[in-house]
C-alpha cells in the first residue's frame, strides 16, 4: 500500500483499497460470478477467475469452498507474464 500512497496519494490509495474489499466482499457469496481469468488454466479442481477494477484484474482461485486472492495485477502486463506470476 505504500507505493499506492507514494505514487498516487492517500486519498486515491484509500478509495481503491475500499474498491477492492467491496468487490472482495461478494466472493463468499457468488465466487463463480466473475468470467474465468483466459490467461491462466484453470483445471478440474481449480478455477481461476478475475474481477476486473478500474485498470486491473484482481485474480483469484476458487478450489471446493475454498477462495484465495492470487494477485492484483494492472492490465498493461504481458499475458504470459501474468501466468508466470500467478504460477509460482
Amino acid at each position: 500500500m505504500e507505493y499506492g500512497i507514494e505514487t498516487f496519494g492517500k486519498t486515491v490509495t484509500q478509495k481503491f483499497v475500499v474498491a477492492i474489499r467491496k468487490k472482495l466482499g461478494s466472493l463468499l457469496q457468488f465466487p463463480d460470478a466473475n468470467p474465468k481469468c483466459r490467461f491462466i488454466d484453470s483445471t478440474e479442481n481449480k478455477t481461476y477467475r478475475n474481477i476486473i477494477l478500474k485498470s486491473y484484474y484482481i485474480v483469484y482461485m476458487v478450489k471446493g469452498a475454498e477462495i484465495t486472492v492470487i494477485d492484483i495485477i494492472h492490465q498493461s502486463v504481458s499475458p504470459e507474464n501474468m501466468k508466470d506470476r500467478i504460477e509460482k
